[in-house]
């Protein structure tokens, strides 16, 4: 009888295990069906933003093609070159805009790590042809004479702060040192276009950052004496410690589609009109652009501008 009893106690217990089992199993049934539920969810977020992309690369492709249609009909001289200049700007930018946001929204979804990988390969090369689209129709505006001064009132200390630390990032992950120095004798407040002024530091620490592997990149911003009471010139400089620049390349750094080693542009990308770009604005706020460098030691890129006090 006790034999039965004991029987029966540890067929409860195997009951008990077994329904507890069935429980866990049950719990990771339903586990399974949520992460298969969110999986399928990611999926069809994944493929919808993928569609879209297609989509705006279909734009893209459209937009490339009215450029052809544009040139043609610029040739026969039915359009200004003002107005071709304006539309492709706007042709090429929205469907370029929209390829980048959508690929940096889809690196927020759930990718695999060769998805992400992909999209990452989108995003670099669209920055990349973004940039270039940029250079090309800037370099086109100004030999057209399209740029106009647009004098405002600016902090120059603002306005250097502000773009070293938009270069921050770029310099971190080349482990560079970026540092800048502007005097206190210079004005707090000036009078100019500092869009442009802007546009020439961003092009000129670009192409310090591209060329420079290790060491450091030093900003310094100096005032300069001017012939004239009514304004003031500034002496900027970027110094950097990059691969430097052979002597007999020096005198043509500045011209348009220059790479001063065709072997480069394969390593560093580019076409080489960024510092023909920076050269035409310093022209146009009345200063003078020039370089210091020797090869394999660094480079010292420096510029003036005129600006107006603020009484």
């Amino acid at each position: 009888m006790r034999d039965i009893d004991k029987t029966k106690e540890e067929l409860i217990d195997e009951i008990g295990l077994l329904r507890k089992k069935v429980s866990e199993l049950e719990q990771v049934a339903w586990e399974s069906k949520k992460i298969e539920k969110e999986l399928l969810e990611t999926k069809k977020s994944t493929e919808a933003t993928l569609k879209e992309l297609k989509d705006t690369n279909l734009q893209l492709e459209q937009a490339i093609e009215k450029a052809n249609q544009m040139a043609v009909i610029a040739e026969t001289g039915n359009i200004t070159k003002s107005q071709f200049l304006s539309n492709m700007n706007h042709e090429f930018r929205t469907p370029m805009n929209a390829i980048l946001g959508m690929s940096n929204l889809l690196l927020d979804t759930g990718l695999t790590a060769e998805q992400r990988e992909w999209v990452e390969v989108i995003i670099s090369a669209g920055n990349s042809l973004f940039s270039l689209l940029s250079e090309i129709l800037t370099l086109t505006e100004i030999q057209d004479g399209q740029f106009e001064l647009d004098e405002i009132t600016f902090k120059v200390r603002t306005l250097i702060e502000d773009i070293i630390k938009n270069f921050r990032t770029d310099a971190e992950k080349k482990r560079l040192g970026l540092f800048h120095y502007v005097r206190e004798d210079i004005p707090v407040t000036l009078q100019g276009d500092s869009r442009l002024l802007k546009t020439i530091l961003i092009r000129i620490l670009e192409n310090a950052i591209k060329f420079t592997d290790r060491g450091e990149i030093i900003l310094r911003v100096e005032p300069q004496n001017s012939e004239k009471g009514d304004t003031v010139m500034l002496h900027f400089s970027v110094s950097d410690t990059g691969i430097g620049i052979a002597e007999d390349k020096l005198d043509v750094i500045f011209d348009s589609f220059t790479q001063i080693d065709s072997s480069l542009s394969r390593k560093y990308e580019g076409i080489g009109i960024g510092l023909s770009i920076a050269q035409k604005l310093v022209t146009i706020l009345g200063g003078k652009i020039w370089v210091e460098s020797k090869l394999n030691q660094g480079s010292t890129f420096h510029f003036t501008v005129k600006l107006n006090p603020v009484n």
